[in-house]
């Protein structure tokens, strides 16, 4: 999905990546994303992402767009691991092991749900 949407083709996304730019590029004027006239910039939308896409912008000097597969690869990761890691601990068992390799298998989770 990364090669077809890297600025976003859905609204969490391209919002994200919206106001990682906005933190990264507006230097003294990054409060401007809450502004109202940005209606779509959703501001209750949570800034953990944004932020740290920023600062991977900040360790490249420029707004790099692996920095957002990166993101979004480690946090695909990191949540079924916890999810399988969460699984075995309460089973005992090391089959949930299956479920992670399973999940990360999908070609598109969105359309199994």
């Amino acid at each position: 999905h990364s090669h077809f949407y890297l600025y976003g083709g859905w609204d969490a996304w391209q919002t994200w990546n919206l106001k990682a730019k906005f933190i990264f590029l507006g230097g003294e004027k990054w409060t401007d994303l809450f502004d109202t006239t940005l209606w779509r910039s959703s501001p209750h939308y949570p800034l953990l992402l944004p932020l740290i896409n920023s600062f991977g912008y900040i360790l490249h000097h420029n707004v790099f767009l692996t920095t957002n597969v990166l993101t979004s690869f480690f946090f695909t990761f990191f949540t079924v691991g916890l999810l399988v890691y969460g699984l075995i601990f309460l089973t005992g068992s090391p089959w949930p092991a299956l479920l992670g390799v399973a999940l990360l298998t999908m070609p598109r989770l969105s359309n199994c749900l």
